[in-house]
C-alpha cells in the first residue's frame, strides 16, 4: 500500500516582534522514550519550540509556555517576570484501550537523565525518535506524529475498511475551539494554536488523489468529515499541519520602518525607539539610547527568526529615522535615513562630517507639540555597518541649509504629496556591483549639493533628488536635484543592465523637464507621478508623467531582464487598462509596464476592491527574473481619509482569507499581469498593522523581508511562530514586527505505486511537485531521467535512494529537492549466511536474506523461528529451511549446519608425591597440536610427558585442537604427601641467624604444638604452623637449657598424628 502526502505550500516563514530574547530550539523532533524517567503515564515526551508535548496511552499533553522569559529569568536578565503557562490536552474518545506507541526512525543520539536523589529515576542511553505512532488508537487507525520544516504534524492513516467516525478529538483545558476558514483554531490563554486545513489522500491504481476534507467541531470535540466520500477500499491518509502561534512584545515603544535580507536569507529591520528598552546584543556598536524622542534601531535575524544575530541603536541626541537599507555581497548593510542630530555618528573620513540642519519641523501633530519633533531641521544620513554589526565602516551627513530627506508637502494630513500615513519618509537606496549606493528622495535646500547635475538647483519650494556616494562614503560621485515649480518627491530607484538610473515619485509641477516622444510629456494635472531616466554618465536622457488628471503618483519603480520598466502606484481615477484582455479589477492601485526609453506603454493594469479607493499604501515592489509581479502594502485605520483591505482579491490557497480592514496585503501577478496567482491578507483583529514609512524589499525568489508597525495600543494580535526571538508584546503600545514571507516556492513531492520493486518488471516513478517545470531523477544506480513521470528498471536487488531535485528554468525560484527509499527484490533471493560447520559445544549466527518476514524450520535449538538474524545451537548436524517472504512473494532455501565431535584428550590420573619429588606427567591426545598449561613450572609445554617438581598442589591442563578447529581439555592433579620438619635447637640471640624454633610442612591440618620447660611448664603453644617460637617466656628471655615438645596434626590421607621430641635452646 502507497502513502501519498499532500503538499501544502508553505507561505509563513517566520514572524518575529522585538524586544526579548528567547532560547533557540532545534527544529528536529526528538520523541523522547519514557524508560523510568518520567511519570508512569508519558510513553515519549517532545520538547517543542512553544513548550513540552506529553505523549500518553490515549491523549496527548501540551503544556505551553514562555520560553524567552524563562531564558531571561535563568541569565538573569530580569528577577520580576512571571512566565505565563497554559496546559491542555487532546484525548482520543473510545480509543482501544490496548493501543501501543511505538518510536520510529530511531536516532544515534541519546539522552541521560541523573536528576535527584531517586536513583531508580536515573536513566542512560534512553532512546530518542523522529517520530512516534498510536497502533490501532482506532480498529484499523492509526496516528503519526512528527515534525516538519519546524511544524508539527500528525497523520491519521485509515487502513482498508476502517470507519472515520471512530474519530473523536476531544480538547480539554482551553479557552475556545473554533473552525476558521478551514482552519482549526485552539485558543489559549498564550496565544492561538492553528492547525491548518486537514489534508487528506489515498493511492488509487498506482496515483495519489486528494479527498476532500474539512473539521467539524461539536462542543470541544473535533471530527473529520468527508463531503465527497472516498474509496474505503483503500487507504486513507488525514494530513493536518498543526502550526503553534503566539504572540510577543517589548519593553519600550518602537516602531516599524524597513527591511531588507542578505544572500544567506537573514532580514534586516530598520525602526525607531522612543526611549530605552530596545534590545542589543553583547559587543553592538551603540548600546544605550542617545537621547532625544527617537533613535534608529538595527536588527539582524536569522533565516529562521529564531535569533538575533546583531541588534543596536543608532542615533544622536535628537531624533532620527530610517527610510531603507540594502546589504551588499559581503553582508555589509547600508542605510538611509533624516536625523535631527548635530551628534550622529559620523566617520573621520566622511563626505561631509557636519549636521547642516534646516527649519524646525515635526512629525504628527501633538498638542501644541509634534510626536516626534525636529527643531533644528533635518539631514539626510547615509551610513555603512559591518556584517557583524560592531562596527560603523563610513557615515556621513548629506544636506544644504534647509530640511532634507523628508517629504513636508502634505505632511500630517494636509494636502500634497503625502497622501497616506508617514509617506514623509519615503526614499530608497540601492548598490551597484562596485557597492556605490545610490539614494532617491527630497530636498527643501536650495544649496543641496550637486554634482555632474542635470539640473543644479531648486525650482520650487520642495524638489526631488538623486545622488550618489562611493563604497565608503567618502566622495560624492553625481547629485541633481530634479523637480518643477510646485513639490516633488523621489521615492524609489532603480538600476537596469546597463547601469541606467531610473527613479520614481510625485509631482504637483506641471513643468518638469520632460524629453520628446515618452508616453506622457505634458502635465496630466492635479498631482502626477513621474519616472526619469539617467545614463551611466548622469545624463538626464529621458522623462515623463504617468497618471491622468485627478491624483496619481509612482511609489516604486522595477527593471526586468529585457530592461523593461515597472512602476506601481496609486490612483483616483479609473486607469486605462491596456491590453484590454489583461488582468485587473477596478481599483486606486495600478501596475505599468514601459520600455526602457518611456516612450511606449506596454502594460497597464489595475487592482482594489471593485471601487476606487485608495486600498494599500506600498511598502515593496518586484519584477522577478521570470517575469513574476509581487505587491506588499498596508492600509486601514491608520489612514482615516482612504479605502481598507476589505474585498482585496485573495486566492483560495491564501494564508490568511480574512481581514479586520486594517491588514497587510500581498500578492503575486502573473508575467505581464495575465493573472493573479496569489493573494493574501496578513495581520491581526485588533491593531491597525501598518508602516511608518520606509521600503521593505522582496528578493528574487519572492520572498519580503517586511518591516511592520505592530500591536499598537498594547495589543498582542500580530500573529508570529514558535521559537522566534520574541513572542510577546509588553509595550504599552507598538511594537515593530519583523516577518519573512514567501509567496512562491518549489515543493518536491515524488510519488510511488510500492516503496518497493520486483525484477524484472518496470517502475513508475510520478513527481507531485508544485512550483517548478524542470526534473532531474537521480535514481540511485547511475541512472538518471529528466521527465516529469518516467519510468526506469532496475538490473539488481538492493536498498536505492532515489532523489528528484525540482527547479525553475528561469531560475526565478530556488530549487527544491527530496529523497526517498525503495527495495528492489528478486524472484529467487532467499539466502542463509552464517559458518555451516561447527564443533558440538558452540553456537552459530544465521542470517536471513532476500524478504522482510521470515519463516525458519526446525525451530528446535534457534533463539528464533521469525528474526532475520538468528542463534543456532544444534545438538547434531542439521538442516534448516529458510522461507523468506517480500513484497513480490515468497521463496525457499535450505542451509545444514554440520556438528564435529571433539578431539580427544587425556591429562592421565591425579597423583600424591612428596616435597621435593620430581615425576613425569602421561598424557594422551589424538592431535599434534597440543599444549599443556600450569601454575607451576613444567620442562616442557609442547611435549606429552613433561616432568614436573611441584612444591605445593598444582593442576595441570592439557589442551588439543584438531584440523577442524574443535578444541577440548583435561587436567590433572598432583598433590603434597603430609610430611613435617621439626628442628632439634635454635639460638634466640637476635643475630639473624635461627633465631626461631620454626616448625615446617607440607599438607598439614589441624596442627597443635605444646612446648615445656624442664620444671613442667608450657612456655609456648600455637595452633598456626607458621608462627614460631622466639625463645621468651613472660615476656623474658626463657633460660638456656633442654625443652619438650609435642606435636598433634592430620597429614594428607586425613589420619591423626602425634609427635614429641626434645629441644636445646642456646645462645
Amino acid at each position: 500500500m502507497n502513502n501519498i502526502k499532500i503538499k501544502l505550500i508553505k507561505l509563513f516563514v517566520f514572524l518575529i516582534i522585538l524586544n526579548c530574547f528567547s532560547i533557540n530550539i532545534s527544529a528536529q523532533a526528538e520523541f523522547i522514550k519514557n524508560e523510568g524517567q518520567f511519570e508512569d503515564n508519558i510513553s515519549f515526551l517532545l520538547k517543542h519550540n512553544a513548550g513540552n508535548i506529553y505523549y500518553e496511552k490515549n491523549k496527548v499533553t501540551y503544556h505551553l509556555f514562555q520560553k524567552d522569559k524563562l531564558y531571561k529569568i535563568k541569565h538573569q536578565h530580569s528577577k520580576n517576570l512571571k512566565i505565563k503557562e497554559h496546559i491542555y490536552n487532546t484525548e482520543f474518545l473510545e480509543a482501544n484501550k490496548n493501543c501501543k506507541i511505538i518510536g520510529k526512525s530511531k536516532m544515534e543520539k541519546y539522552h541521560n537523565y541523573f536528576l535527584g536523589n531517586n536513583s531508580n529515576k536515573w536513566k542512560s542511553n534512553v532512546a530518542v525518535f523522529n517520530k512516534i505512532k498510536y497502533q490501532n488508537v482506532y480498529k484499523e487507525i492509526d496516528v503519526v506524529y512528527y515534525e516538519k520544516n519546524g511544524h508539527l504534524k500528525y497523520d491519521f492513516v485509515l487502513h482498508p475498511n476502517s470507519n472515520p467516525q471512530q474519530i473523536q478529538i476531544k480538547y480539554n483545558g482551553i479557552d475556545s475551539i473554533f473552525v476558521q476558514s478551514g482552519y482549526l483554531v485552539i485558543a489559549t490563554s498564550l496565544g492561538n494554536v492553528i492547525e491548518k486545513k486537514p489534508f487528506a489522500y489515498q493511492y488509487l491504481n498506482g496515483k495519489k488523489r486528494k479527498v476532500n476534507c474539512e473539521f467539524h467541531v461539536r462542543e470541544n470535540i473535533v471530527e473529520f468529515k468527508f463531503p465527497d466520500g472516498y474509496n474505503d477500499s483503500y487507504e486513507l491518509i488525514i494530513d493536518p499541519d498543526i502550526i503553534f502561534s503566539t504572540y510577543s512584545g517589548s519593553v519600550s515603544d518602537n516602531w516599524g520602518h524597513t527591511a531588507t535580507y542578505d544572500n544567506d536569507g537573514n532580514l534586516y529591520a530598520g525602526s525607531i525607539a522612543f526611549e530605552i528598552g530596545y534590545p542589543v546584543t553583547t559587543g553592538s556598536f551603540q548600546s544605550d539610547f542617545g537621547g532625544g524622542n527617537t533613535d534608529i534601531c538595527i536588527s539582524k535575524f536569522s533565516n529562521d527568526g529564531n535569533n538575533l544575530i546583531y541588534s543596536t541603536y543608532f542615533g544622536g541626541n535628537n531624533n532620527e529615522n530610517p527610510h531603507s537599507l540594502i546589504v551588499n555581497g559581503n553582508n555589509e548593510l547600508y542605510i538611509f535615513g533624516t536625523t535631527g542630530s548635530i551628534n550622529f555618528p559620523v566617520t573621520e573620513n566622511a563626505y561631509d562630517n557636519n549636521f547642516n540642519g534646516g527649519d524646525s519641523w515635526g512629525f504628527i501633530v501633538y498638542g501644541n507639540d509634534y510626536y516626534v519633533p525636529y527643531q533644528n531641521g533635518t539631514d539626510i544620513v547615509v551610513s555603512k555597518f559591518s556584517s557583524s554589526g560592531n562596527n560603523l565602516l563610513a557615515s556621513t551627513f548629506i544636506g544644504g541649509s534647509k530640511n532634507d530627506g523628508i517629504n513636508e508637502s502634505g505632511a500630517n494630513y494636509t494636502f500634497g504629496l503625502c497622501n497616506f500615513y508617514a509617506d514623509e519618509y519615503r526614499g530608497e537606496i540601492i548598490i551597484d556591483d562596485n557597492n556605490n549606493c545610490y539614494i532617491a528622495s527630497t530636498t527643501k535646500s536650495i544649496d543641496f549639493p550637486v554634482l555632474n547635475s542635470s539640473q543644479t538647483s531648486n525650482n520650487g519650494e520642495q524638489d526631488a533628488v538623486v545622488f550618489s556616494l562611493n563604497e565608503d562614503l567618502s566622495e560624492m560621485r553625481w547629485s541633481s536635484y530634479f523637480g518643477g515649480s510646485g513639490n516633488d518627491a523621489a521615492y524609489s530607484i532603480q538600476l537596469n543592465s546597463q547601469n541606467e538610473i531610473y527613479i520614481t515619485g510625485g509631482t504637483m509641477s506641471d513643468d518638469l523637464s520632460t524629453t520628446q516622444n515618452v508616453i506622457h510629456p505634458n502635465y496630466n494635472g492635479g498631482i502626477d507621478g513621474f519616472v526619469s531616466k539617467y545614463d551611466p554618465n548622469f545624463n538626464n536622457v529621458a522623462a515623463t508623467y504617468i497618471g491622468n488628471s485627478g491624483y496619481n503618483q509612482c511609489y516604486f519603480v522595477q527593471i526586468d531582464l529585457d530592461d523593461n520598466v515597472y512602476v506601481l502606484g496609486l490612483t483616483d481615477q479609473e486607469i486605462e487598462i491596456y491590453p484590454i484582455d489583461n488582468y485587473f479589477i477596478t481599483g486606486s492601485q495600478f501596475i505599468q509596464k514601459l520600455n526602457s526609453e518611456l516612450d511606449s506603454l506596454m502594460i497597464s493594469s489595475s487592482f482594489g476592491n471593485g471601487v476606487i479607493e485608495k486600498n494599500i499604501t506600498p511598502t515593496a515592489f518586484l519584477v522577478s527574473d521570470c517575469g513574476l509581479i509581487y505587491v506588499c502594502g498596508w492600509g486601514g485605520g491608520q489612514n482615516p481619509s482612504n479605502g481598507t483591505t476589505s474585498n482585496l482579491p485573495i486566492t483560495d490557497d491564501a494564508y490568511q482569507n480574512t481581514t479586520d480592514n486594517s491588514d497587510i496585503y500581498l500578492a503575486v501577478f502573473e508575467e505581464n499581469m495575465q493573472s493573479l496567482i496569489y493573494g493574501t491578507y496578513f495581520g491581526g483583529d485588533q491593531s491597525n498593522e501598518h508602516v511608518d514609512g520606509g521600503t521593505s524589499r522582496f528578493d528574487k525568489n519572492g520572498k519580503v523581508y517586511q518591516a511592520v508597525c505592530a500591536g499598537c495600543g498594547g495589543n498582542s494580535d500580530f500573529p508570529t511562530t514558535p521559537g522566534v526571538v520574541s513572542l510577546e508584546n509588553e509595550s504599552s503600545n507598538c511594537n515593530l514586527g519583523a516577518f519573512k514571507f514567501s509567496l512562491r516556492t518549489i515543493s518536491s513531492v515524488i510519488s510511488v505505486p510500492n516503496f518497493y520493486a520486483c525484477l524484472p518488471y518496470e517502475y513508475e516513478f510520478d513527481s507531485e511537485s508544485e512550483g517548478g517545470n524542470t526534473y532531474y531523477w537521480d535514481f540511485g544506480d547511475g541512472n538518471y531521467s529528466y521527465y516529469e513521470d518516467p519510468s526506469h528498471t532496475y538490473s539488481d536487488t538492493g536498498d536505492y535512494v532515489i532523489k528528484l531535485i525540482v527547479s525553475d528554468s528561469n531560475f526565478c525560484v530556488n530549487p527544491d529537492s527530496t529523497f526517498i527509499n525503495i527495495k528492489v527484490y528478486g524472484t529467487e533471493n532467499a539466502q542463509v549466511t552464517g559458518n555451516n560447520t561447527i564443533c558440538n559445544d558452540q553456537t552459530t549466527e544465521l542470517t536471513a536474506h532476500g524478504g522482510n518476514q521470515y519463516s525458519w524450520n526446525p525451530t528446535n535449538g534457534l533463539s528464533s523461528g521469525s528474526s532475520k538474524v538468528v542463534t543456532a545451537s544444534p545438538n547434531n548436524t542439521t538442516t534448516y529451511e529458510l522461507v523468506a517472504t517480500d513484497s513480490c512473494g515468497s521463496d525457499t532455501t535450505y542451509f545444514t549446519v554440520e556438528i564435529f565431535d571433539p578431539p580427544f584428550v587425556n591429562a592421565g590420573n591425579d597423583v600424591w608425591i612428596n616435597h621435593g619429588e620430581t615425576i613425569s606427567l602421561f598424557g594422551n591426545v589424538t592431535s599434534d597440536n597440543f599444549y599443556w598449561e600450569s601454575s607451576g613450572e613444567l620442562s616442557c609445554n609442547d611435549c606429552i610427558n613433561p616432568e614436573i617438581s611441584p612444591l605445593e598442589n598444582t593442576i595441570y591442563k592439557l589442551y588439543v585442537t584438531d584440523e577442524n578447529g574443535c578444541k577440548n581439555s583435561d587436567s590433572v592433579m598432583v598433590n603434597m604427601k603430609g610430611n613435617l620438619f621439626v628442628p632439634n635447637s635454635f639460638t634466640p640471640n637476635d643475630d639473624g641467624n635461627n633465631d626461631y624454633f620454626e616448625v615446617k610442612g607440607e599438607q598439614i591440618k589441624d596442627y597443635k604444638i605444646w612446648i615445656f620447660n624442664r620444671w613442667g611448664q608450657l612456655v609456648f603453644y600455637n595452633s598456626d604452623i607458621s608462627k614460631s617460637w622466639d625463645g621468651y617466656f613472660r615476656n623474658l628471655p626463657a633460660e638456656v637449657g633442654g625443652y619438650v615438645w609435642e606435636i598433634e596434626y592430620m597429614d594428607y590421607s586425613e589420619e591423626k598424628k602425634k609427635l614429641n621430641g626434645h629441644l636445646n635452646l642456646l645462645r
